[in-house]
């Protein structure tokens, strides 16, 4: 029983994050696709939103990050609260052609 145990534990390690909902701090897992996406380095990705900009880590000063990339902390807010599952649920979708075979990579 400990070792099945561990092994969901080992399971929301690598594929979960932490998150705090309505106050109380909780593990989530998402099952769609992003969980298993991988990086894609120096803009090869090939899944994502298209809204997000053409940023990856060889064009970003990291020093003069881009205003858009700047995480802020917002001021709490129970409809945000209410309303951040599904806010984070909206998804990707593939930005090009994915062929038979491809890795799906991210930029993240």
């Amino acid at each position: 029983e400990d070792n099945e145990l561990s092994s969901v534990f080992t399971f929301i390690e690598g594929y979960g994050y932490a998150a705090t909902l309505l106050g109380e701090k909780h593990f989530c897992i998402d099952s769609g696709i992003p969980t298993f996406c991988n990086h894609g380095c120096n803009g090869t990705y090939n899944y994502g939103d298209d809204d997000d900009g053409d940023f990856t880590e060889m064009n970003v000063d990291l020093d003069y990050a881009p205003e858009v990339l700047i995480n802020k902390a917002y001021t709490f807010s129970p409809p945000l609260e209410r309303h951040l599952r599904q806010m984070l649920a909206v998804g990707g979708e593939t930005l090009r052609d994915i062929k038979q075979g491809e890795e799906i990579l991210c930029n993240y």
